[in-house]
């Protein structure tokens, strides 16, 4: 029996205080990454240091992830991975204590 795997796409990614980001996976699951241990290595993520840099992800329609004007994308299913679920009823509580950080 062959193992399906699931790709995931990014809809929408809105950057949030403390190298946060809030994804819209294709299934409209909310789920919120957190960047801060990947930009604390430095190297391709040392850009993302700058918190107006950071603000300026886009989505890449093509591979349905999030990218950065330096060319930086992370894989959905890594972003997926490494994220946690954001229920859609508490949305907006979320983002209230997000703002206060």
């Amino acid at each position: 029996m062959a193992l399906i795997h699931h790709l995931h796409v990014v809809r929408h990614a809105l950057p949030l205080p403390g190298y946060l980001l809030l994804l819209d996976f294709e299934d409209r699951e909310l789920r919120v990454a957190d960047l801060s241990p990947w930009i604390e290595r430095g190297g391709a993520f040392a850009p993302l240091m700058d918190a107006d840099y950071f603000e300026q992800v886009r989505i890449d329609e093509e591979a349905g992830t999030v990218v950065w004007p330096n060319g930086l994308d992370l894989d959905p299913d890594v972003l997926y991975s490494q994220s946690r679920p954001i229920r859609p009823g508490k949305l907006r509580e979320w983002l209230a204590h997000a703002a206060q950080d």
